[in-house]
């Protein structure tokens, strides 16, 4: 059975190319995407997905308040941020809200399939192998 991944971006070059990378695998496969969190709030509600990438610097809302809110739907439902922002500066708070992982966007292709499938299994990933503490 493959993984059934919620993709939310607000980029359409990267959700396509995301996608095109997870497709291309053979345990995992997109099989929604939002642009928003809002809408990606919405399917999470409707739909069972077995995780979530999920960017935070979404431009119409605050991703973690979204993770949050889907956290609190889901509690079980595991999200991986994929973002731009740097990890050090909002890792913690992306554990805060409830992720179960943060991986840059800017890593290789074969770190990002490794985040996912190591938080798909209910495992945490840090890219730069940082250790957070949280208040």
């Amino acid at each position: 059975m493959k993984t059934r991944i919620l993709l939310v971006d607000d980029h359409d070059i990267f959700r396509e190319a995301i996608k095109g990378l997870i497709n291309d695998k053979k345990d995992m496969t997109v099989t929604a995407e939002a642009k928003n969190g809002r809408d990606a709030y919405q399917l999470v509600c409707a739909n069972e997905f077995d995780l979530v990438i999920f960017d935070i610097g979404l431009q119409a809302r605050n991703g973690f308040g979204i993770i949050h809110q889907m956290k609190s739907r889901k509690p079980y439902l595991p999200v991986l941020i994929c973002s731009l922002l740097p990890e050090e500066y909002f890792g913690p708070a992306a554990i805060r809200a409830g992720a179960s992982g943060y991986v840059m966007k800017d890593r290789m292709p074969n770190d990002i399939v490794c985040a996912i499938r190591q938080v798909a299994t209910g495992g945490i990933y840090f890219g730069n192998g940082n250790q957070f503490s949280v208040p």
